[in-house]
């Protein structure tokens, strides 16, 4: 008798900063999954894996001066039909992953992406399948949100030298004093 995989998700919902490092930035979350067993002692030489499965995904959310096609509102990315993988890519370019071994969740996020995605987590072992055999969890959905940043703000001179005649300090532009 193959007896069903347990495991323990410290949070169902995580929630990270977007990222604007050109390739991405890589996230672990460390001791997310926890208890993490193929069941009795007789199971306990099965190899475990976890199954992410994306379940919703919803984004891009806007912010700032550019208007996505949304119009600042979230926009589903796919109504109609269950998200898959490529979905999420939008958001979290690598991953999501969970080692069974450490529990760790690691990821890779977009550079300025805003959204959330939630997926389906399970654990399976190489138990036998079939008649009264138990190889894959109940599942637990996990939320990963990435919210804005807050951002130093930046600007860029068109002149590297600016010179203000000292009889106008109040002048806004060049040529507006004389």
């Amino acid at each position: 008798l193959n007896d069903v995989p347990l495991f323990d998700i410290r949070d169902s919902a995580i929630t990270v900063y977007e990222t604007h490092e050109a390739a991405g930035e890589f996230l672990v979350v460390g001791n997310f999954a926890a208890n993490i067993t193929a069941g009795p002692k007789e199971d306990k030489d099965q190899k475990l894996t976890f199954i992410l499965t994306p379940v919703d995904v919803v984004g891009p959310l806007c912010y700032g001066g550019d208007l996505l096609s949304c119009d600042c509102l979230p926009c589903l990315s796919n109504e109609t039909s269950a998200p898959s993988q490529a979905d999420a890519l939008w958001l979290i370019e690598e991953g999501p992953s969970l080692d069974v071994l450490s529990g760790n969740l690691s990821f890779r996020l977009a550079p300025h992406a805003i959204g959330f995605a939630v997926y389906q987590v399970t654990l399976a072992d190489s138990g036998p399948t079939g008649a009264n055999q138990s190889n894959l969890s109940l599942a637990v959905n996990v939320t990963i949100n990435v919210t804005r940043s807050n951002q130093a703000p930046s600007f860029q001179l068109s002149q590297t030298l600016v010179s203000v005649m000292e009889s106008c300090q109040s002048a806004l532009t060049a040529g507006q004093c004389e």
